[in-house]
């Protein structure tokens, strides 16, 4: 008697399991997919710096670096000048909805001839246009002590308008 109760009790325990994962896998939702849609407007950004931007050639990291979705839109790897604006024009692959634009930049140690540092506020300006209104903008301000500073703007893409949804010409009939 103890051995067919031992042999049952593995079995009933795995066929417990069993049931349960088969069970769990009948009742799964199915997963929600959203669907996002190009925004076919014309989209751009501006940026512009109050100080110089300087990579790192040991480290090859670059004076100013933006990516968007995931893909790298600018990497600079030259020093740009305190004032210059840089456009990336156009901005490709924004979708309606939601976006982010992530942007890095390296200043470059500035010295005076005395050897201290110099005491100008710097930052970078981050604009994001769509067609010629400003979508979104933000400053991003360098702390005392670091030479970069990176950062996200968010902004939004409108989804496709509905005009008169169920109606043609405004006839409600």
């Amino acid at each position: 008697m103890r051995l067919i109760l031992a042999a049952l009790v593995p079995v009933v325990l795995f066929g417990g399991v069993a049931s349960y994962v088969e069970f769990t896998e009948r009742i799964r939702p199915t997963p929600i997919d959203f669907e996002t849609k190009s925004d076919d407007s014309h989209w751009a950004v501006r940026l512009s710096t109050t100080a110089d931007l300087e990579g790192d050639v040991d480290f090859d990291e670059p004076s100013l670096t933006v990516r968007f979705r995931g893909k790298r839109v600018l990497a600079d790897s030259e020093s740009v000048p305190a004032g210059k604006v840089i456009q990336i024009d156009p901005l490709e692959g924004v979708q309606s909805g939601q976006n982010s634009l992530f942007v890095q930049a390296n200043f470059s140690s500035n010295k005076t001839t005395d050897g201290n540092a110099t005491t100008q506020p710097t930052a970078i300006r981050v604009q994001i246009f769509r067609g010629d209104r400003l979508q979104s903008e933000r400053t991003f301000w360098k702390p005392d002590g670091l030479r970069s500073i990176s950062g996200e703007v968010k902004f939004t893409a409108p989804g496709p308008s509905r005009v008169n949804e169920g109606h043609s010409d405004g006839d409600p009939h």
